[in-house]
């Protein structure tokens, strides 16, 4: 707010004795705007002042000072303020010699006072910008957009939405119950929940739309029903209910970001039949009746940034001729079968997880090849941490496994093994269990191999 900061000082003379200077000021300021209430007030200030200091020679000032003002807007304020000034002579020799200032030097030598605050008004009545917006998103302008709440058929409407739409989904008018009907989305859509802004293409004004919405069906139902759908981006949004999350088959090139999953009957997320190329991330799953993360015939998969809780079955699932998928930094915490899965699912990744308070074995790897499982913390399984069954050129690195109830290691008729810099501690059993047709060796940190 534009407007003008005016005060007049004078210097009292009392308290010689005991202080150097006591200055008094009093002014006023008036800051205006049209559309907003002007802000007017009378201000008081005293400055008590010790020059040349004892231990801080010639030049040095000591001060105290108060302030208050009051206005209609913000009502009373004030401040208390202590400064010590040291000139640079301080440091010098204290042989060296300085005249002592004169009032009117001293004077010369104060600094500018500054105004405290800057002034900025509430406006008396908001203004409505009406004006073309965009709504940006992975850094691309898009439109053709729907905004739905619980009010709305979100199923239908969704599909009613078309190729390519973006349908923002809004959690205000409280949680969307699709009941029996599962969301079935088109190519291309984006789904998306809170954090999303509209800006003003002429003023630049931004705005938020909405807030995160949560999404429920019946037991029986799946939330998301995605098949045959390529390109889709579903992201920011919490599920809590119904059958499966996100159920998808033969759906390629998408990205699930930012979703909270929980009290499911069935797996979180499940990709199925071909479903290559997906992108999950920052998934947290909790209370889930199936598996976490599962995988079935499909390859290619990013999976990265989750937490799976408390799952009925597996923590993460590569089963059936699902190859060539990274899993990486992944967690499966109370899984009531294993924590990780592979079964005739072949170089697959899996790097920078946690394993923690399996019921059965940490990891369990059947009849698969060319399977690397890096820096890793396997903690407190019931079982073996990692069992192999049929499997080659199998590679375990930089790998803890800590309190298996079985065994640490537990190989069986495994080919072509590797690995070095891995710890166990405190199995039950054996730090390694081998049967069967067992080749090459896992190296520990304590100078001992598996087998």
């Amino acid at each position: 707010m534009a407007g003008f900061d005016i005060e007049l000082g004078y210097k009292i003379p009392v308290f010689d004795k005991y202080i150097d200077e006591v200055r008094a000021y009093g002014g006023g300021f008036h800051f205006a705007a049209n559309g907003y209430d002007s802000i007017t007030g009378p201000r008081a200030r005293l400055d008590l002042r010790w020059n040349d200091l004892p231990c801080y020679g010639k030049g040095s000032r000591f001060s105290l000072g108060a302030e208050i003002q009051h206005d209609n807007v913000r009502q009373r304020t004030g401040f208390v303020i202590a400064r010590l000034r040291l000139p640079l002579q301080t440091f010098k020799s204290k042989n060296s010699k300085y005249p002592r200032l004169s009032t009117l030097e001293l004077r010369m030598t104060d600094s500018i006072e500054r105004d405290i605050d800057i002034v900025a008004g509430k406006e008396k009545n908001p203004r409505v910008v009406d004006e073309p917006a965009t709504i940006t998103v992975d850094g691309k302008d898009i439109s053709n957009v729907v905004l739905l709440d619980a009010n709305d058929n979100v199923p239908v409407e969704i599909t009613n939405a078309g190729v390519g739409a973006t349908i923002i989904l809004d959690g205000k008018a409280g949680m969307i119950d699709n009941g029996a009907s599962s969301i079935t989305p088109l190519d291309n859509q984006n789904i998306l929940g809170a954090g999303i802004y509209v800006v003003g293409t002429k003023t630049g004004l931004s705005a938020p739309i909405g807030s995160r919405p949560i999404l429920t069906a019946n037991n029986s139902t799946d939330i998301f029903n995605i098949s045959n759908i390529d390109n889709l981006n579903i992201k920011a949004i919490d599920i809590d209910g119904g059958n499966r999350a996100l159920y998808i088959s033969l759906s390629s090139g998408s990205t699930y970001d930012d979703i909270s999953i929980s009290n499911t009957t069935s797996d979180a997320i499940s990709l199925n039949l071909i479903s290559n190329n997906n992108i999950i991330s920052n998934i947290y799953a909790n209370n889930i009746g199936g598996n976490g993360i599962s995988l079935s015939s499909s390859d290619n998969n990013l999976i990265s940034n989750t937490i799976v809780t408390n799952s009925s079955g597996a923590g993460y699932v590569a089963n059936s001729g699902s190859g060539n998928n990274v899993f990486s930094n992944i967690t499966a915490i109370n899984a009531n079968n294993y924590g990780i899965l592979n079964v005739q699912s072949n170089n697959n990744i899996y790097k920078d997880f946690s394993i923690i308070n399996s019921s059965g074995y940490g990891i369990v790897s059947v009849i698969d090849t060319n399977t690397s499982y890096n820096n890793a913390i396997i903690k407190d399984s019931g079982q073996s941490g990692i069992y192999t069954l049929s499997a080659s050129n199998i590679s375990i690195n930089n790998t803890i496994i800590e309190n298996s109830t079985l065994n640490g290691m537990q190989l069986t008729g495994t080919t072509s093994v590797s690995g070095n810099n891995n710890t166990v501690l405190n199995s039950t059993n054996l730090e390694c269990y081998a049967s069967g047709t067992i080749t090459g060796s896992i190296e520990y940190n304590n100078g001992s191999t598996c087998p």
